[in-house]
């Protein structure tokens, strides 16, 4: 048997370097994505490149700005593109929602909101958006999905609490 590899925990200053590094990277992608625009004449959409350098969301405060944009038909026909080329060919829920929400968030929500969590099903992102991405699911095989994808994320984020607790003793 092999021995597991003692992972470090990630220290808060490493945490703001990486969201430093995502950044940074966004600003490059957007600056590719332009030069590309440009060379083939494509138009640039700057809703999109907005939309792109707010996800995931990470805050209930974004969440909720993010549902005030959606109210906006353009935007809210914007975003349902992005979420689509996200989609792809995919047809896993989870991995869309995963690059919509961090798992931080989603902690503090569940489907229906019990229990003092926000209700993940009244987010316009969510219910429109993403439900229209999946819409060949049907309603229950949708909620089911993203149930499983609500319970995986507290999951994981339960288990990066433990994880640094474990190394501050």
């Amino acid at each position: 048997m092999l021995p597991l590899l003692h992972q470090q925990p990630i220290t808060h200053v490493e945490q703001l370097k990486r969201k430093q590094k995502v950044r940074e990277c966004k600003v490059l992608i957007r600056k590719i994505y332009q030069s590309v625009c440009r060379m083939t004449g494509e138009d640039v959409d700057n809703v999109q490149t907005e939309i792109a350098s707010t996800l995931p969301l990470n805050t209930l405060a974004a969440a909720l700005e993010m549902d005030e944009k959606l109210k906006c038909d353009e935007f809210a026909a914007t975003t349902k593109q992005f979420v689509l080329r996200i989609k792809g060919t995919s047809d896993s829920v989870h991995d869309v929602l995963r690059s919509l929400y961090t798992d931080e968030l989603l902690y503090l929500c569940n489907w229906d909101g019990r229990g003092g969590k926000q209700p993940l099903s009244k987010f316009l992102l969510v219910s429109n958006i993403l439900y229209d991405s999946f819409i060949t699911y049907g309603l229950a095989m949708f909620e089911k999905q993203v149930r499983k994808a609500i319970e995986m994320s507290h999951h994981r984020h339960k288990q990066r609490i433990y994880r640094k607790r474990k190394t501050e003793e």
